[in-house]
């Protein structure tokens, strides 16, 4: 049973794919946590 669904595990998927080296999901990550207000060591993409 997955709970949780939506953008919050949406961010969480993007962000362990982006460690792992997923820069579509570096990209998704970085731009909501952009429109969220929270500071990142990486610009923003596109």
């Amino acid at each position: 049973m997955r709970h949780g669904c939506g953008v919050g595990t949406r961010i969480l998927d993007d962000a362990v794919n982006a460690i792992a080296g997923d820069t579509g999901a570096e990209g998704r990550a970085v731009s909501y946590c952009d429109s969220a207000g929270f500071e990142t060591s990486v610009d923003s993409v596109g």
